[in-house]
């Protein structure tokens, strides 16, 4: 069965050249793991509660382990002074299909 990571973010709008450069190399690592983009999203309103992230990414990996070797390696880790620039806030989850 596959593994799903649901990424939810606020973007830093003063960071649009980060964002793009973290998206391009996270990108990379991701399908080198054998993981893909099922879904891209920019959140525009609230039905209920407090919208405290603007965009979501659903990604789909073959298993557990194929997230761990992205999001554990040293490749991931070098990234992530650029993610805490392009993001004022982001949460990253792993799920399982229902």
């Amino acid at each position: 069965m596959s593994t799903i990571v649901i990424v939810s973010a606020q973007a830093n709008p003063d960071e649009q050249n980060s964002l793009k450069e973290y998206s391009t190399k996270a990108g990379e690592l991701i399908m080198k793991a054998g993981g893909r983009v099922l879904k891209k999203a920019k959140l525009t309103r609230s039905i209920k509660g407090t919208m405290s992230y603007n965009r979501v990414v659903l990604f789909e990996f073959p298993n557990e382990e194929a997230v761990d070797s992205v999001f554990l390696s040293s490749e991931y880790k070098d990234l992530l002074p650029l993610r805490d620039l392009a993001f004022l806030s982001i949460s990253i989850s792993i799920g399982e299909e229902i």
